[in-house]
C-alpha cells in the first residue's frame, strides 16, 4: 500500500512506537514525535503538508488536553484522532478541542487514506472550507452512526464490507494472508424471549467486548445484525494460530454472563474461511465462512469450524 505521491506528511502522535514501522509501510512520508512543542519546533523541516494520526488509545485520559495543546500551537495541521470503539466516548470531545475527524479501524485500511485526502484539497494544503462543512453537516454523532452499530460501538455492515474488500484486493496484490470468522450466537433468541429486550442489549453489548478481548488491535470485530458477527483476523498466515483464536472466542462467549444477578448462559458457533486459500473475492470468502458456521452449528452448541470441500478434512472443538 505504499503510495510515493502522497501530497502530505503523516504524523504518528503517540507514546507508544510499535504503530511506527506500520506507518511507515503504508505512506511514502512520515515523522514521529511525543510533545506538541517537538511537533511545533520540527514543523518547518517538513517537506509536505503534515497531517496528524493522533493515538487515542496510546494518550487514553489525557487525549484531549494533547488535542487541545496540538490544535492550539499548529491550527494548521489537521488531527485525525486514531482508535477503536473503546474510545467512543473521546471522539465528540476531541472533535470539539481541535481535531478535525477521527477513525476507528486498522491503520493499513484505504478508508485511512480517503479520510485524510477528504480533509487536503489536491494541492495538499489544509482544505479549510470541506473541512468546516464536514464540522457543520456531519456531525460526530451521525458520521459514527454511519459506520458503527450504536449498541456495541462495533463497526456495522458497511464499514466491515468496506475493510473487507480493502483487504482481499491488498491481499492480493501482495500474497499474503487473512482470515474471516462469522460467529452466530447459540441460545442468544431464548434469553431475549424469556427476559426483556433490555437483557438482551446488554447481552449483546457484553459479548461484543468479550470479543475485542480475543483479537489484537489490527483485527476488526463488527455487528452484522441480530446476533450475528464477524471478524477479519489479519497479518496471521498460521491455522493454528487462528484455530487457537476460534477456541478463546468459544470459550469465553460460553463463561456465564449475570445480568441482574441472573445468570444468563449462550454459546457461540464459528465459521473461518481462509484467504486466499477458501475463496477468490471477498463476497466468496463471507459466503464460506457462513457455511462453514452453519457446519459447526449442526454439530451442536459452542463449536467453530473451518470452510472445508466435503473430501478434505475439518477442524472442530467443542465447549458448553
Amino acid at each position: 500500500m505504499l503510495i510515493e505521491n502522497d501530497p502530505f506528511t503523516v504524523v504518528w502522535f503517540s507514546p507508544d512506537s510499535n504503530g511506527l514501522s506500520l506507518i511507515q509501510s503504508i505512506f511514502a512520508s512520515y515523522a514521529w514525535t511525543t510533545t506538541p512543542e517537538g511537533l511545533r519546533s520540527n514543523y518547518s523541516s517538513l517537506a509536505m503538508q503534515p497531517v496528524i494520526l493522533f493515538d487515542l488509545i496510546g494518550f487514553r485520559e489525557h487525549s484531549i488536553k494533547k488535542i487541545k495543546s496540538i490544535a492550539s500551537l499548529l491550527p494548521q495541521i489537521p488531527i485525525i484522532a486514531v482508535g477503536d470503539h473503546s474510545c467512543s466516548a473521546l471522539t465528540e470531545a476531541a472533535i470539539e478541542n481541535g481535531a478535525a475527524d477521527f477513525y476507528f479501524g486498522p491503520l493499513n485500511s484505504g478508508l485511512l487514506r480517503k479520510r485524510i485526502m477528504t480533509i487536503l484539497d489536491d494541492s495538499g494544503n489544509v482544505d479549510t472550507q470541506s473541512n468546516t462543512k464536514y464540522r457543520d453537516t456531519q456531525p460526530v454523532e451521525l458520521a459514527f452512526m454511519a459506520f458503527y452499530d450504536e449498541l456495541t460501538g462495533l463497526p456495522n455492515r458497511k464499514l466491515f464490507f468496506s475493510r473487507l474488500d480493502d483487504l482481499a484486493k491488498t491481499n492480493l496484490m501482495n500474497e499474503t494472508f487473512f482470515s474471516l470468522l462469522y460467529i452466530d450466537l447459540d441460545g442468544f433468541k431464548n434469553i431475549n424471549d424469556a427476559h426483556t429486550h433490555k437483557a438482551g442489549d446488554w447481552l449483546l453489548q457484553q459479548v461484543a467486548m468479550r470479543l475485542r478481548n480475543c483479537v489484537k488491535r489490527n483485527d476488526t470485530v463488527a455487528r452484522m445484525g441480530g446476533d450475528e458477527f464477524s471478524i477479519l483476523l489479519v497479518e496471521i498466515d498460521d491455522t493454528d494460530v487462528v484455530a487457537n483464536i476460534a477456541q478463546r472466542i468459544v470459550y469465553n462467549i460460553s463463561a456465564p454472563f449475570f445480568y441482574n444477578n441472573q445468570q444468563l448462559n449462550i454459546n457461540a458457533s464459528v465459521g473461518i474461511a481462509l484467504f486466499p486459500q477458501n475463496a477468490s473475492s471477498s463476497q466468496e470468502l463471507l459466503e464460506r465462512a457462513d457455511q462453514a458456521m452453519y457446519k459447526a452449528k449442526q454439530i451442536g452448541r459452542g463449536n467453530y469450524r473451518f470452510y472445508a470441500s466435503e473430501d478434505q478434512i475439518i477442524n472442530t472443538k467443542t465447549f458448553g
